[in-house]
C-alpha cells in the first residue's frame, strides 16, 4: 500500500518538475498563465444596524458589534476558532500583468457578547416575553437568548474581478520571484444563519442575501515558478439586504458592514499558453 502511494505521488510530481524545467524563462504574470490558490483568513467588521422583520415585530438593533468567531478571539489571535474562515481563487492572465479572477471567500459573523445596543421599532403587545410595544432608540444590554443572528455556516461571498500582478525581482534561474498584487472583485452573498428570538432558535436558514465588493493588496513569492505563497489584505463592503430568518422568507433581516481581512494563501501556477510559444526561449 505504501509503495503504491509513493509511486502515485512520484508519478504526479515528475511531470510537474519536467514541465517546470521547460518553462524556466517564463514569467508567472505572463499572458496565458493560469493560477489557483487556497488559504485561510480572519476578518474585522464595522458596527452595523441590524433590521429584523417578522409577522408581529419590526425592529432595528443599532450599533451592533460583530465578531468573526463564536469565541470572540481578537483579529490577530491564533486560528483556533470553531468557525474557521477560508478562501479560494482561480485566475488567468489574459495579457501580461492582467488577469481575470474568480473566487470564493467565507466570512462568519456573530453578535459580540456583553455589549449595549439601541432598540427601535415595534413588537405586537403580548407577542414576546420580554419586549412589547414601541421603542425609540432605547439602550439595552444585548442578551443572545433574546436576540442573536449567527452566520456560523458562512457569509459565502462568490466573486469575479480583475487582478494586476507586477514582478519586481526574479532570480537568474527563476527559482525565486517577488511580486505585488492589486485587485478588485464583486459578487453575490449566499448566507446560512442561525436566528434566535425570545429563547427560540431557527438553525441553518439559507438565502441569497446580498452583494459585496472588495479590493486586494498583496505580496506574492514564487518558488520554482509553479508554487507560490501569498499574503493579502482584503477590504470592502458586504451588503446583506435580505437575509431569510425562516425557510419561506416571510421573516427577514438586513445588515451592511465594511470589513478588512488578512489572508495567507498557498497557490500553484500553470503555463497553459506561453506568450512566446517556446518553453526554453527567453522573454526579451
Amino acid at each position: 500500500m505504501t509503495r503504491s502511494i509513493v509511486f502515485i505521488f512520484l508519478s504526479v510530481l515528475f511531470p510537474l518538475f519536467s514541465f517546470a524545467q521547460r518553462k524556466t524563462k517564463l514569467n508567472t504574470n505572463g499572458e496565458g498563465t493560469m493560477f489557483l490558490s487556497a488559504g485561510i483568513n480572519r476578518s474585522g467588521y464595522s458596527t452595523t444596524n441590524v433590521d429584523l422583520v417578522g409577522s408581529d415585530y419590526s425592529v432595528v438593533l443599532g450599533n451592533v458589534a460583530l465578531s468573526d468567531n463564536a469565541e470572540g478571539d481578537p483579529l490577530l489571535a491564533a486560528l483556533n476558532s470553531s468557525s474557521k474562515q477560508w478562501n479560494i481563487q482561480i485566475g488567468y492572465f489574459v495579457t501580461n500583468k492582467w488577469a481575470i479572477i474568480g473566487g470564493y471567500d467565507r466570512y462568519n459573523t456573530f453578535f459580540k457578547t456583553d455589549q449595549e445596543v439601541s432598540l427601535s421599532g415595534t413588537f405586537a403587545p403580548g407577542s414576546h416575553s420580554v419586549y412589547s410595544g414601541t421603542y425609540n432608540g432605547q439602550n439595552i444590554s444585548l442578551n443572545q437568548n433574546e436576540f442573536n443572528l449567527e452566520q456560523v455556516q458562512g457569509m459565502n461571498y462568490f466573486n469575479i474581478g480583475l487582478l494586476r500582478m507586477d514582478q519586481w525581482y526574479k532570480s537568474r534561474k527563476a527559482n525565486f520571484a517577488f511580486n505585488t498584487i492589486l485587485a478588485a472583485k464583486a459578487g453575490p452573498i449566499f448566507s446560512m444563519v442561525n436566528y434566535t428570538l425570545d429563547n427560540s432558535t431557527r438553525q441553518q436558514v439559507s438565502s441569497l442575501s446580498g452583494f459585496g465588493f472588495s479590493g486586494i493588496l498583496g505580496l506574492r513569492v514564487d518558488f520554482f515558478q509553479h508554487v507560490y505563497l501569498e499574503t493579502n489584505i482584503v477590504g470592502g463592503y458586504l451588503g446583506q439586504g435580505s437575509i431569510n430568518l425562516v425557510d419561506n422568507g416571510s421573516e427577514t433581516a438586513s445588515q451592511k458592514v465594511a470589513f478588512i481581512s488578512p489572508q495567507i494563501n498557498l497557490g500553484f501556477s500553470f503555463f497553459a499558453r506561453p506568450t512566446n510559444g517556446c518553453g526554453t526561449c527567453p522573454n526579451w
